[in-house]
């Protein structure tokens, strides 16, 4: 009604003010659509966050400007961020739509307003009371993570930053909230298990823009997230058919992997590494996924996943990977005794409540 009224004003310098602001924004949101459209800029990505994990191995990166085989983060450009960011959310929720035969007016409106809940809850100053209130509503899953988040943030970001400049270039799978804070130390950093992806690789940290020709210290005052395009055929494969593979489980049988150590490292990040070290008949996991996914038979079958069914290519790659994950868990036993001694009994306690006898517990 303002602008209305201000367009039609007698005072021509009013009236253009009015029609330039308009021009404007429209002109913003053609640009930042064009780009979305064209696939130069990203937004918050998949919903399942084990799919986004493998996209962002593969060197993908959210909210960012894509420049060549590069993903520049353009989240401090702010106020240009939020046309970026709900171009590039409406664009992906459209195209989920346009997949799924569902693209009429409702699935418009529903990709609006999905791409602006996506984009503010982004924000440095929202992601906070969107967790607390996750937490809130949903406690037996949240209240965790909110917590784990506010102790984190004892941590000043610029410290938490610095991280790289004492040689730990990795990402870390912090557990509990001493960990949490420990893990955006400096030279403490070090202690906490690495993430690992589904080859058993340490996860390279998001660096800076310029940081890995002029050093960590450039990074402190030019904190833009920045990261390459992975040249790994496997990873962009993985990434490629857009499934959300599930990294090895932190208990099992009721049992933390986590509480149990050799040395410093615990029997979750061991049995997460072991999937890129154990070999079944001479070979390791990354050379018969390779030697898969140069097949024939792969190629000829399709990649594309329905809502009920998983595509066959990711048939054909979760059968490997679990013939390695179950290689990788039992090598990894026979190096944690007391961690075996412990599955053995409530292995031997379940059978017995099978039977009816009472438990060894």
């Amino acid at each position: 009604h303002r602008f209305t009224k201000d367009m039609l004003s007698k005072d021509p310098l009013r009236a253009a003010e009015a029609v330039g602001r308009i021009a404007t924004g429209a002109s913003l949101v053609a640009v930042a659509g064009g780009l979305a459209a064209g696939g130069m800029i990203t937004g918050r990505g998949p919903a399942d966050h084990r799919e986004r994990a493998v996209l962002m191995d593969s060197g993908w990166q959210p909210y960012s400007f894509k420049v060549g085989d590069s993903y520049i983060s353009y989240l401090r450009m702010d106020p240009l961020a939020t046309f970026f960011g709900l171009m590039a959310d409406f664009n992906d929720s459209a195209r989920e739509s346009y997949e799924d035969d569902e693209m009429d007016h409702t699935a418009i409106i529903k990709a609006i307003a999905i791409a602006t809940a996506k984009n503010f809850t982004q924000k440095s100053f929202l992601t906070g009371v969107s967790k607390t209130l996750d937490a809130f509503t949903t406690p037996d899953v949240s209240m965790g993570a909110i917590a784990e988040q506010f102790a984190g943030a004892i941590v000043p970001s610029n410290l938490a930053q610095a991280v790289g400049l004492f040689g730990d270039d990795h990402m870390k799978e912090a557990h509990g909230m001493l960990e949490k804070v420990i893990s955006r130390s400096p030279v403490f950093s070090q202690d906490i298990a690495p993430r690992r992806n589904l080859l058993g690789e340490p996860i390279d940290r998001t660096k800076a823009l310029g940081e890995s020709t002029l050093g960590g210290v450039w990074g402190l005052f030019v904190p833009i997230a920045h990261r390459e395009v992975s040249s790994d055929p496997i990873k962009r494969e993985l990434a490629a058919l857009k499934y959300g593979f599930s990294p090895p489980r932190p208990r099992v049988d009721g049992v933390d992997l986590r509480e149990y150590k050799v040395g410093n490292q615990t029997a979750h990040d061991r049995w997460a590494q072991l999937h890129g070290e154990v070999t079944i008949r001479g070979a390791s996991l990354t050379k018969s996924l390779s030697k898969l996914m140069r097949s024939r038979k792969y190629q000829a079958l399709t990649a594309d996943s329905s809502s009920e069914e998983e595509s066959p290519r990711v048939r054909e790659v979760q059968r490997i990977l679990s013939k390695y994950r179950a290689a990788a868990f039992s090598q990894m036993v026979s190096e944690y005794p007391e961690l075996g001694d412990e599955l053995q009994l409530r292995s031997a306690s379940r059978d017995a409540r099978r039977r009816g006898l009472n438990s060894l517990l």
